[in-house]
């Protein structure tokens, strides 16, 4: 994800993957309406365009993250997270930093 690359950019003496910024970053997009969680095993929402529907019937029959139409093209520049003491916090949400799990620091 590119805001787990720009993190890294700004914390270089950091080590995350690219599924640690995911855990921490999912539920903030969900929170923001940004994401909703797609099981195609149930029917798939109305507002589902058609490349997305089969994007998420290509994962088979695991639930999917999926952007909403909330999503803008370019999120990361206005959702912004920091590392504070080991961890990922994403101060652009609400009134308190919010934490997430700690990456592996080098």
């Amino acid at each position: 994800m590119e805001g787990g690359n720009h993190l890294l950019r700004r914390y270089p003496d950091q080590r995350m993957s690219r599924a640690d910024f995911s855990r921490a970053a999912l539920p903030v997009l969900k929170e923001l309406g940004l994401v909703v969680l797609i099981d195609p095993v149930d029917s798939l929402p109305e507002w589902f365009p058609e490349r997305e529907r089969k994007l998420a019937m290509r994962g088979g029959q695991k639930p999917i993250w999926m952007p909403t139409r909330k999503m803008p093209l370019y999120i990361w520049n206005d959702l912004v997270s920091e590392i504070q003491d080991g961890n990922i916090v994403w101060p652009t949400i609400g009134q308190k930093p919010r934490k997430s799990k700690k990456p592996p620091t080098r």
